[in-house]
């Protein structure tokens, strides 16, 4: 990996600027100097089975109850190497009553009637559920590259919406009492603001996991325990007034993500999904790390050419000037 720091090149990797190197995997590329090389392993490119899952329920009640199965579900679907992205729609958004969308990928697998096996119990338990409709596609494709076509369409960035998020661990899951906690979270924070649609992702687990004692990187030591986040998100219109908008910044930042962060106090958030307002930052998006990221920083960057909002340093920075004085 090449750097440029303070006008100089600068190689990081196992044997030169172990620090910088272990920091630059997990701190924040942008926070220590600007890569502008990086050598990479790559793989040969393995198929996949895809499983998209819609249901519609009657009621709100029904589908949270089927919710509490699929997270008692999830450490399954992790062995049998899921991963993916869901979404639970109290409001009944997508279908018009109330709903659950999902989207597994299972890479390196062919196997189609396996995979379908592994959600047999979440389909029979919303097949028996009166007024609910399930409509299920698994196929086994080829080439990865299929599950990532090219972009088309319109351009969905630009939205005014903030994300509050929390890392939630396979371990807590597997607690009898587990998956009824957060979907209670997740019912508490639906009665104090209509949050559209809730996400939730199955994006570690797996080697992510088995990696806890083989790499040593500045990643957040809550990814090695969990299986994915939950994602609570509010947004308003362009002519919502900036008055209503910090009421809404300041729900989802004292209230609707306390909520969720109560159920794993000792889990974090992924930094790029997490709340801009996170006032538990250094905690929240890098646990024990941070103190070592710290002394990184103050190491390559002492003058702290490179700032952002809530990144490693930033504290030394006042952000009502946009991080352009020194903190008082």
């Amino acid at each position: 990996m090449y750097l440029t720091i303070q006008g100089e090149l600068v190689i990081a990797n196992d044997y030169q600027n172990q620090d910088l190197y272990w920091a630059l995997r997990g701190g924040g590329g942008g926070t220590f100097g600007v890569v502008v090389s990086v050598t990479l392993r790559t793989f040969p490119e393995p198929p996949v089975v895809v499983l998209n899952l819609n249901i519609s329920f009657p009621d709100a009640d029904s589908m949270w109850s089927w919710v509490e199965g699929y997270f008692a579900a999830l450490p399954a679907i992790d062995d049998a190497g899921g991963s993916g992205y869901y979404y639970i729609d109290p409001a009944g958004i997508i279908f018009g009553s109330p709903g659950f969308v999902t989207i597994h990928f299972f890479f390196d697998k062919t196997n189609v009637t396996a995979i379908n096996e592994v959600f047999d119990p979440l389909y029979k338990q919303a097949n028996n559920i009166n007024g609910t409709s399930v409509t299920n596609i698994t196929v086994s494709l080829p080439q990865a590259r299929a599950v990532y076509p090219a972009p088309y369409g319109s351009d969905g960035t630009g939205g005014n919406v903030l994300i509050g998020s929390r890392l939630y661990s396979r371990e807590f899951l597997e607690t009898p009492s587990g998956p009824a906690t957060y979907v209670a979270a997740f019912k508490n924070i639906t009665t104090l603001t209509p949050v559209p649609i809730y996400q939730g992702h199955l994006t570690a687990g797996g080697q992510v996991a088995q990696n806890a004692y083989v790499v040593d990187s500045a990643l957040n030591p809550s990814w090695r325990r969990a299986l994915g986040e939950l994602i609570v998100p509010i947004g308003w219109a362009d002519t919502t007034p900036v008055a209503t908008q910090t009421e809404y910044r300041n729900l989802l930042t004292n209230t609707l993500v306390p909520i969720l962060a109560a159920v794993e106090p000792d889990m974090g958030a992924y930094t790029n999904e997490a709340n801009a307002y996170e006032p538990h930052w250094q905690k929240v998006f890098w646990g024990y790390n941070y103190p070592r990221l710290w002394e990184v920083k103050q190491k390559w960057d002492p003058t702290g050419v490179f700032r952002c909002n809530r990144c490693v340093g930033s504290e030394k920075w006042d952000a009502a000037s946009a991080l352009n004085c020194p903190a008082s």
